[in-house]
């Protein structure tokens, strides 16, 4: 019975310094906060907004101001214009009798006239303008409408002429252009586009032909002008 009691005390002692044994802390796995920042200036935020409100105004302005335009960019249209136009292009030339000019169809925006050489240089309209945009002497639909489409070639017209080399083109004063407009359907309208003035030198006497007839003289053609 001794023995018993005192197994039975030194298995309590042992568990009684058991429970004192410091055990190894476990590390919390809590999130890391980012440090505080300082609150942001004012004045950018200033800024955007003002930057916003400019923008806002500009497409504003653009919208209202649509119809003030020839092609009306920035406007909007249920409906797109449905008209045609067709055009015809002309030369102008002196006579070579009076100094009057005459006017020489031009045939798909291709002509040949007169050059430095002596001899007959070929030329086209399609030298500086895009082929495909507008083709002469057929009825074509005027894209962004008719106003639009006459701003264009009287700026093409204008191009054309002052880039026209005068040692290609001793001939050629200005070109005149007849577009014929049909608004929706409505009955149409000639609007006639002249070019600006190119500066031409004399004819020189080579290029010349003059005849003595007495008094028939004034008659008498000055020039044969080459591609009429």
């Amino acid at each position: 019975m001794e023995e018993e009691a005192k197994s039975r005390g030194d298995r309590a002692s042992s568990s009684d310094d058991g429970a004192g044994d410091p055990r190894p802390e476990v590390p919390s796995k809590r999130a890391s906060t980012p440090p505080s920042r300082p609150p942001a200036d004012g004045r950018s935020a200033h800024w955007r907004l003002l930057v916003a409100l400019v923008w806002i105004a500009a497409q504003a302005t653009l919208v209202v101001t649509a119809g003030r335009r020839s092609d009306g960019a920035f406007g909007f249209r249920m409906f797109s214009e449905s008209s045609t136009m067709r055009l015809v292009l002309h030369r102008e030339i002196d006579d070579g009798i009076g100094g009057a000019r005459v006017r020489v169809h031009v045939d798909d925006g291709v002509w040949s006239a007169r050059a430095e050489d002596g001899t007959n240089h070929r030329l086209t309209w399609y030298d500086r303008v895009p082929a495909p945009y507008w083709v002469f002497d057929r009825e074509m639909h005027a894209s962004y409408g008719a106003a639009a489409q006459l701003e264009r070639l009287q700026a093409a017209l204008d191009d054309v002429a002052s880039h026209l080399p005068t040692s290609d083109d001793l001939e050629t004063r200005r070109f005149v252009l007849d577009v014929t407009v049909r608004r929706n359907g409505r009955e149409p309208v000639v609007h006639h586009l002249t070019s600006r003035e190119r500066l031409l030198p004399a004819p020189s006497p080579s290029h010349a032909r003059v005849v003595d007839r007495g008094p028939d003289a004034a008659s008498a053609p000055g020039f044969d002008a080459g591609g009429r």
